[in-house]
């Protein structure tokens, strides 16, 4: 007798998967043009500029026209930039920021990237350590890591790349100080990186702030490696 052979569930996966697909066809996709959500970008920028600290009403209204006109639809870029606009110490810095701000999103990364490596350049080589590696492995992670996580894979780190202090190449003298060194609070964790990283304080969690960082971070390795150097 001729038995007939049952169907594998990998078979009626992919029948699924086609029927899925078919039946996705008949639906156009969504586009959402920079004119779409124009009155809504212009509300963003607004409020973002008035955060600004110090900031007069007519340099408000000069920063909202420009960054009106080159946002390109962006609500990260001009996110991005008012946090890289707020390191300005004086009036005359700001008015020269306003005037070289990049359009492209790229550009705007590399910016703070620089920002990033200016701030940590008076600091002990381990701080620029830790920096790159909370970038590391936010890239790689596909969802936001947790505090304790990502102070356990800093840890993990040190103990093969953090930089031999005194000239000595003695591991377990090293072991020790990394992992002092690369498990602070949450908060000195969070400050390091706090342009491009969302620290959720309820949740306890970090995450890249947008697919495009993380799009950036691998994509462009060598430009924000050569920036944050150890």
């Amino acid at each position: 007798m001729l038995g007939v052979r049952p169907e594998s569930s990998d078979t009626r996966c992919l029948e699924a998967r086609a029927d899925i697909a078919a039946a996705l066809q008949q639906f156009q996709p969504l586009k959402i043009r920079p004119s779409d959500i124009k009155n809504d970008l212009f509300s963003y920028i607004s409020t973002g500029v008035r955060s600004i600290p110090n900031i007069d009403e007519r340099r408000a209204r000069t920063t909202i026209k420009v960054l009106s006109k080159k946002a390109s639809g962006m609500f990260i870029w001009v996110r991005l930039v008012i946090e890289l606009s707020k390191d300005a110490a004086t009036p005359s810095e700001f008015d020269k920021f306003l005037a070289k701000i990049p359009r492209g999103l790229h550009q705007i990364y590399c910016l703070v990237v620089e920002r990033l490596d200016k701030r940590l350049s008076l600091a002990p080589p381990s701080r620029r350590h830790i920096a790159k590696n909370i970038f590391c492995w936010l890239a790689i992670a596909p969802k936001a890591i947790s505090i304790e996580a990502m102070r356990e894979a800093l840890a993990f780190s040190a103990t093969d790349s953090l930089p031999e202090r005194h000239g000595t190449k003695s591991k377990p003298n090293r072991v020790p100080d990394a992992l002092t060194l690369l498990r602070p609070s949450s908060k000195s964790v969070f400050s390091i990186c706090a342009t491009l990283v969302d620290h959720d304080e309820i949740q306890g969690t970090l995450r890249l702030l947008h697919h495009t960082a993380r799009e950036f971070l691998t994509e462009a390795q060598d430009d924000w490696e050569r920036s944050v150097t150890v």
